[in-house]
């Protein structure tokens, strides 16, 4: 699924991954985070750069994985910018399991594309 996305992109195009490799799981078998950061290979190009935080970020992604860490979702007025609005995260509520991931792949494959041309 990781090489799928990453192939999906456009040529010229830059993915940026962000997450702590030492404690992300893997969504399912394989650790795309990790196995990434682990690449030193000159025929893929090397060593992927890095960029280390000196500081935790703030903003509504990071009240929403604070939230999702402790089993909540965070109050809705954490996940808005200075604006009023946030493009950054969305909740979107589904029933059941099969629901959500019809919404996920219409975010992946439409509403995200879209958004950036």
């Amino acid at each position: 699924m990781g090489a799928t996305l990453l192939e999906s992109a456009r040529d010229g195009a830059h993915v940026v991954l962000a997450g702590d490799a030492a404690t992300l799981p893997g969504a399912s078998a394989g650790l795309l985070f990790r196995d990434l950061l682990e690449i030193d290979d000159p025929e893929f190009g090397g060593r992927l750069p890095r960029v280390e935080l000196k500081r935790r970020p703030t903003g509504p992604l990071s009240a929403l994985s604070d939230a999702v860490r402790y089993g909540g979702l965070p109050p809705q007025e954490l996940l808005v910018g200075p604006d009023g609005t946030s493009k950054e995260v969305v909740i979107v509520p589904v029933r059941e399991a099969g629901e959500a991931v019809h919404r996920a792949v219409q975010v992946a494959a439409d509403s995200i594309p879209r958004a950036f041309d």
